[in-house]
């Protein structure tokens, strides 16, 4: 779910591939978007957070870092 500009959007995609703690996706998002969850669509599961993109032909080609990844980096400065 996207929350640029004042406005609540919700955009559908396909993965493209996954490389590490990234995961690349088609899907069109807005200027502003990261940060915003990326959901498995069969059970709504949190799998990613948005971090960016760029234009591929007709569709943005994004990519976002697993929410796994990112609770890890949080466990791991709180032990330090």
């Amino acid at each position: 779910m996207d929350y640029p500009k004042d406005k609540k959007l919700v955009s559908f995609g396909l993965v493209k591939n996954i490389i590490s703690e990234r995961i690349n996706y088609y899907c069109n998002t807005e200027e502003g978007t990261s940060g915003s969850p990326i959901l498995l669509l069969n059970n709504f599961k949190i799998i990613s957070v948005h971090y960016g993109g760029s234009n591929t032909k007709n569709c943005k080609l994004n990519y976002g870092t697993f929410i796994k990844h990112i609770i890890n980096k949080f466990h791991k400065k709180d032990e330090n």
